[in-house]
Order: C-alpha cells, then sequence, then structure tokens
C-alpha cells in the first residue's frame, strides 16, 4: 500500500459512489467514522454527503476520512470573489478529496437533492450556482487547487422528460460538458444522478 500510488479519478469516484447507493450496502465503520456521521446524519442530502466521503476514503484506502489530509466534508475555500468590505468570498464545499494521498490537488464537490415538487426549479437553479461558485476558488492559494469541481444532482420521482428540460434550463449558457446522468432503481422509484464534472 505504501509504495502504490493510488490516484482518484473524479468520474471513478462518482461511479463507485452511485453503485453504493444502488446496493444501499452497509458501511463497514470505525468509531472515527461513526463520530463524524454523527453531526451531519440529519437530512437526506447530509446523508448522501457522508456516503460520498466514505466512497472516496475506501478508493484511497484512508480509514478515518476527515482526521487527514485526503478526504473530508465541509471545506471552506476561498473565492477569487470579494465582498463589498473587500474580504474574500468563502464557499463551504460539501465533500472534497485528493487525486492522491498527501496531494496538492483536489476533487471539490457539491451535492444537491430535488425532488419532483414545487421547490424543484429553486434546487436546479442551486445547483447550477454551486458549479459557478467552484469555478471561482483560488487558484493561487496552495492547499486548495482544484484537479476537477462537480456539482452533483440527486433527482428523485422526475420523468425522463422532465428531468432533461430541468437539466437543460439549468445548464443554458454556462458552457459546461454535457452531464453525466444515470438512472438508479430503488424499488419501485428511482434516483437520476445527475453530474456536471469540469476537469481543471
Amino acid at each position: 500500500m505504501a509504495n502504490r500510488k493510488k490516484i482518484l479519478t473524479i468520474r471513478k469516484w462518482i461511479a463507485t459512489f452511485s453503485s453504493r447507493i444502488l446496493r444501499l450496502e452497509s458501511s463497514k465503520l470505525t468509531k472515527g467514522r461513526l463520530r463524524r456521521i454523527v453531526a451531519f446524519w440529519n437530512s437526506f442530502e447530509d446523508w448522501i454527503k457522508f456516503e460520498m466521503a466514505d466512497a472516496a476514503g475506501r478508493l484511497q484506502e484512508s480509514e478515518d476520512w476527515g482526521d487527514g489530509d485526503n478526504v473530508g466534508v465541509e471545506y471552506r475555500a476561498t473565492l477569487t470573489t470579494r465582498t463589498k468590505a473587500g474580504w474574500p468570498r468563502r464557499k463551504l464545499v460539501d465533500v472534497w478529496a485528493a487525486c492522491e494521498p498527501r496531494a496538492v490537488r483536489w476533487h471539490f464537490v457539491e451535492l444537491k437533492v430535488a425532488f419532483d415538487n414545487s421547490n424543484a426549479q429553486k434546487q436546479f437553479w442551486s445547483w447550477r450556482k454551486d458549479l459557478e461558485s467552484l469555478r471561482k476558488i483560488d487558484r493561487r492559494i496552495g492547499e486548495q487547487i482544484p484537479a476537477s469541481i462537480s456539482s452533483i444532482m440527486f433527482a428523485v420521482g422526475f420523468s425522463r422528460k422532465a428531468l432533461l428540460g430541468r437539466v437543460g434550463k439549468a445548464t443554458a449558457g454556462l458552457g459546461c460538458p454535457k452531464p453525466l446522468m444515470e438512472r438508479l432503481p430503488l424499488g419501485d422509484k428511482w434516483i437520476d444522478v445527475v453530474a456536471i464534472v469540469e476537469e481543471r
């Protein structure tokens, strides 16, 4: 393990994470991981945040994500834009992971959940705004150089036509790559994972 160079690619991370959500497998938890769950286990979105961080940790064979430098949740990134008072703006990033252990380049990921209800438009717009904020992470700060930025939407209960319409409107004029899309069956329901991934 020590002599093996492990590089975490964002697409492998998303695929591994999606597979775990599909199987709803139980995690093999250390006491350190359990302590971290307590702070975030209060909503569907927070559960997804934990699962994604845990998936990254497993790919990197990192036992206690959040303690070291490889994987964690809720990183406060400094942006290139400034407040009216002249202070750098900051963005609380949901999940982050190093490309490889002890690396200086990172994958930064924002997560959103939308249900097919009256709040859907707001959530899809927020998904777009997340990507716009991630693009402004200040690369001049050495410990937060992005290897990739991703804004991932978990859409629950949308028909394929309705989902494509929402995605099209939310990404119009954004100049982003074609979103990665995967439908995960869940009993008689489904979850659509829609990810905009930009490698830097």
